[in-house]
């Protein structure tokens, strides 16, 4: 039997954007949640990590919706995650959404690596990983996810400070937090749903750490970037509509 982890859950009415799509933000939430549930059955949760001096860092994530497929609050969806063959440098972990009838909501991946919190080096993923090696072959997207580029843009849209709020109980600001973030500086329509995101997380931002926002867009789709108080780039994000 593949390692792999599902729940039947029930959206909330604050899993959804104003015009009703799906929010973001809700997607990675639900995501991550059985992401931790499955790392502990894994033996690789977070507080057996942190026995070992070490942390799970997310390096970058994508999702694809399925907009034309209508959902809706308080309905009951499928959720799954499954991750694949760890290697010495990372592993990557894969999800869908579905209705209960089958069809998919939503998919997306996800690519971690094993931090040492002492030495701040990355540790093996595969050393550290205690459980059989049963993973699903299914990919959600064929190939391994690029690095998002870099471009220039003059001016900020817009200057976010992380709050209180934004923070997990590992004392980070939490991953998905960062969509809120990216979502807020983009006009949105009601006739505009978003298709898909791939968002890089490049370098940590801190609680009271001042980002700048900066958007643009070309024949790739749309993007926009976080550069904190020394000029380096927290987060890049390319979404399409």
């Amino acid at each position: 039997m593949s390692i792999e982890k599902e729940h039947i859950i029930k959206l909330r009415l604050t899993d959804f954007t104003r015009y009703g799509h799906l929010s973001p933000t809700a997607v990675l939430d639900i995501f991550q949640d059985l992401a931790t549930e499955h790392s502990i059955d894994m033996g690789m949760g977070i507080d057996e990590l942190m026995e070992r001096g070490l942390i799970w860092v997310v390096v970058r994530q994508k999702l694809e919706f399925r907009p034309n497929i209508a959902c809706k609050p308080h309905q009951q969806v499928r959720v799954r995650t499954w991750p694949h063959d760890p290697t010495r440098l990372n592993i990557q972990r894969d999800y869908a959404l579905y209705n209960l009838e089958g069809d998919l909501l939503v998919k997306g991946t996800s690519e971690w690596l094993l931090l040492d919190m002492e030495s701040k080096k990355f540790a093996s993923v595969i050393e550290n990983y205690p459980g059989e090696l049963d993973f699903c072959e299914d990919r959600a997207f064929e190939g391994k996810l690029k690095k998002i580029k870099d471009f220039t843009a003059e001016e900020p849209v817009g200057i976010v400070t992380p709050q209180f709020s934004d923070v997990d109980f590992n004392q980070h600001i939490n991953n998905a937090r960062y969509l809120n973030f990216i979502m807020n500086a983009i006009p949105q329509a009601p006739d505009r749903p978003l298709r898909s995101l791939q968002i890089d997380y490049r370098k940590e931002l801190m609680p009271g750490e001042t980002v700048s926002l900066f958007t643009a867009a070309d024949e790739a789709g749309t993007h926009v970037k976080g550069i904190n108080g020394e000029g380096e780039i927290s987060f890049n994000c390319l979404l399409d509509y």
